[in-house]
């Protein structure tokens, strides 16, 4: 579950699966022409990936309740502020391991989008 506040009210919600939550969310930023810096994330699960749209993105605080630790380096090198309920050293998910050594948000964006390309 992906919730995103502004200024205490709900502005985005999405129960969508993988990443797409992010993707719609990122479209929803520019249709809407919201300030991402203003932009509360919560989502359930926050991995490195996720860790690079939500960089790429230009969000600045973030809450995941379970939390990769492979998603710290992302977040601290973006200088986010961020909060994690459980922290696990990495999450079940094939793109997690893919783009392990990725830093660059722009990379991944482009990885994460050939990737859907390749399923449809």
């Amino acid at each position: 579950m992906l919730k995103v506040t502004r200024n205490d009210t709900m502005v985005f919600e999405s129960n969508g699966k993988w990443l797409h939550p992010l993707l719609e969310l990122g479209e929803k930023i520019q249709q809407e022409g919201w300030p991402a810096e203003e932009l509360f994330l919560h989502d359930s699960v926050i991995g490195r990936a996720a860790a690079l749209l939500i960089v790429r993105m230009g969000i600045r605080k973030c809450r995941g309740d379970l939390m990769s630790r492979r998603a710290l380096p992302v977040l601290e090198q973006a200088g986010l502020d961020y909060t994690c309920g459980t922290l696990v050293d990495k999450i079940a998910c094939q793109t997690e391991d893919l783009l392990a050594g990725e830093t660059d948000p722009e990379a991944a964006y482009r990885f994460i989008l050939n990737r859907i390309e390749a399923r449809q």
